[in-house]
């Protein structure tokens, strides 16, 4: 890479994030970043992953505001490699509410292991 590229500036953070969003193991994040010639920082690491799941959190327990016209419930089906390197499937639900003027919010997100129910 270009000697530009070798330093670090303010968008590792960013760079980390994406990362982290994207599913990288820290394994993988660590090979990526050495790689780009980047050094690998596990306390930012685990700094960004705290802010996610604090912002995750503040999320889930945020107040609902609205009168909705609509709510629209929809399922993702996807694999996910967890810490001790297994593969399991997992569902993702999400509501998403359109309120009179048209806007759209996303009310909420459920994470569950397996197949789609209907007792969920």
């Amino acid at each position: 890479m270009p000697k530009k590229w070798k330093r670090v500036d303010e968008k590792y953070e960013t760079l980390l994030l994406a990362l982290l969003a994207n599913g990288y193991s820290r394994e993988q994040i660590k090979s990526t970043l050495k790689k780009l010639n980047l050094p690998y920082d596990e306390e930012t690491l685990d700094f960004l992953s705290q802010n996610i799941y604090d912002d995750l959190k503040a999320f889930k327990n945020k107040p609902l505001n609205h009168t909705y016209f609509a709510v629209f419930i929809d399922a993702y089906h996807t694999k996910v490699r967890l810490e001790d390197k297994q593969i399991k499937e997992i569902v993702i639900y999400t509501a998403v509410g359109v309120d009179t003027e048209g806007n759209r919010e996303v009310l909420g997100y459920w994470i569950k292991q397996g197949f789609e129910r209907k007792d969920y």
